[in-house]
């Protein structure tokens, strides 16, 4: 593995960054070299948020949304030119480093980035698919999600299709391990599944690296400390909530969760979407309850979710 540099391909989103900075940690560690390759958009916003990994190589490139895709823009044109500058751009890199004389060992890959697996089998490259969700078809993924229904579902099945392909029996990298899914990692016999999970700071997993408490790789910035907060609370007295960077939920939803809170008669720490299309009524909607309950929830555009649940006050949910 020392003499191994794995080229690792991702969606430029909130939770495919995030356990793919924590992938690297892991192989660096282990003395292999690593290369992410991420829109420029995402590059930029990490290093604002965040210092970068010690000896990590950043390969950015413009995907056409060098200022970040919101839920305003069309999701459609959006992964149509993802896809047609990403897979120029890894091709251009493969090829880079191959002219060189140090080529990449392996690919390693995202879901939604199905084209990077294409790329592999015309460059005779080992390619490895890292999957973050579980085996099941997540909610997200259901017609009543209909955005992310639109480009999520048909870039899941055109995935299995290339894995299909594959003229070898594809290795496939999944963010869980065998104490919580022996069965499921070994269910399809057609893929060779490893688990390589949890992909979470060691700080919250096994304690061997104590400093390392963030993925490092946050693309929002905070706007209150909201840990300063969470230190005037009671232990396990706060409800953390969050639904997630794309999440759109509807004004009776986002009011549901907000009486439900409000009748906990506990204080709740609340992370909306703000800056997106549609945040500004979100946040405007639940600050009409929170100041009937004053100083009982907090709303933040952004909060670490490990930085959160290693508070012995705060409750994930």
């Amino acid at each position: 593995m020392v003499n191994s540099h794995i080229l690792l391909v991702s969606f430029p989103g909130q939770g495919h960054i995030n356990p793919s900075l924590q992938f690297a940690k892991r192989l660096l560690q282990m003395g292999v070299k690593v290369t992410l390759c991420t829109s420029q958009s995402a590059i930029r916003r990490m290093s604002k948020t965040a210092s970068i990994i010690p000896c990590l190589t950043l390969a950015p490139f413009s995907d056409g949304y060098d200022n970040g895709w919101t839920t305003a823009d069309d999701v459609q044109e959006f992964f149509i030119s993802f896809r047609t500058c990403g897979t120029e751009a890894v091709t251009n890199l493969i090829l880079a480093k191959e002219n060189e004389g140090h080529p990449f060992t392996h690919v390693v890959y995202a879901t939604l980035i199905t084209w990077a697996g294409e790329n592999n089998e015309v460059i005779e490259l080992p390619g490895l698919p890292l999957v973050f969700s579980s085996c099941d078809l997540p909610s997200f993924m259901q017609s009543s999600s209909p955005v992310v229904y639109k480009f999520s579902l048909p870039l899941l099945i055109e995935h299995l299709e290339i894995l299909d392909r594959a003229r070898h029996k594809q290795k496939v990298l999944v963010n869980s391990f065998d104490a919580l899914e022996f069965e499921t990692l070994r269910a399809i016999k057609k893929y060779d599944f490893m688990g390589i999970g949890p992909l979470i700071p060691s700080a919250f997993l096994d304690g061997k690296d104590p400093l390392d408490t963030s993925f490092g790789g946050d693309l929002i910035q905070k706007t209150v400390d909201y840990i300063d907060w969470l230190n005037l609370k009671d232990e396990l007295s706060v409800i953390y909530v969050s639904f997630g960077s794309y999440s759109n939920l509807s004004e009776q939803q986002m009011e549901e969760v907000a009486n439900g809170l409000i009748k906990s008669q506990k204080p709740f720490l609340w992370v909306t979407r703000d800056g997106k299309n549609g945040a500004k009524q979100e946040e405007s909607n639940v600050r009409s309850w929170v100041k009937e309950v004053e100083k009982q929830g907090l709303l933040e555009n952004w909060a670490e979710s490990g930085s959160c649940h290693r508070w012995r006050n705060c409750n994930g949910r």
